[in-house]
Parts: C-alpha cells; sequence; structure tokens
C-alpha cells in the first residue's frame, strides 16, 4: 500500500534513511529510494533510482499523489525546479 503503514517512528526512520541515501549520492529534485524494513524496524536502503518511473501508475506518482500533488502537478514541478537550476 502507499504509505506503507508502518508506526510513527519507524516511519520517521524510513524517511531519514531515504533522505540520507538521497543527499549521500547528491541527488538533486527527486528520486525514488527503496528501502526494505527489517523485522526490527531498521530500514536498509536498497537502492537509489534517479530515473524513476513516471507513467500515472509508477510509485513516484503514487507517492505524490498520497502528498497531495497530482501527475499534472507533479510533472510541473519537476520542470520548474529544473528551470530554477538553469538560472
Amino acid at each position: 500500500s502507499c504509505p506503507a503503514l508502518f508506526d510513527p517512528p519507524v516511519t520517521e526512520a524510513i524517511q531519514a534513511a531515504g533522505l540520507g541515501a538521497f543527499e549521500a549520492i547528491g541527488g538533486r529534485d527527486y528520486a525514488r529510494v527503496d528501502v526494505m524494513v527489517r523485522p526490527t524496524g531498521e530500514p536498509v536502503v536498497l537502492e537509489v533510482n534517479t530515473l524513476p518511473g513516471m507513467t500515472e501508475t509508477s510509485l513516484l506518482p503514487k507517492a505524490a499523489a498520497v502528498a497531495g500533488l497530482s501527475y499534472p502537478e507533479l510533472c510541473q514541478r519537476m520542470v520548474d525546479l529544473a528551470l530554477k537550476r538553469k538560472k
């Protein structure tokens, strides 16, 4: 399910691990970070996908929708971020 159903402390650990991995690779604008969660609740980053799928059924657009961003809004935000870097 999206979002995955974890207790708040586990969710916070997952988000911190994902953001840490994104920053560690020098990511910019967006990526999809795949995480596995051990039975202890410890997140393990599997990969950072810097070019995730962008169909309306792909995981990044689904996650954006959960955050309140429609598919067209997500696409526009990606363009805006790229243009902002260009200035």
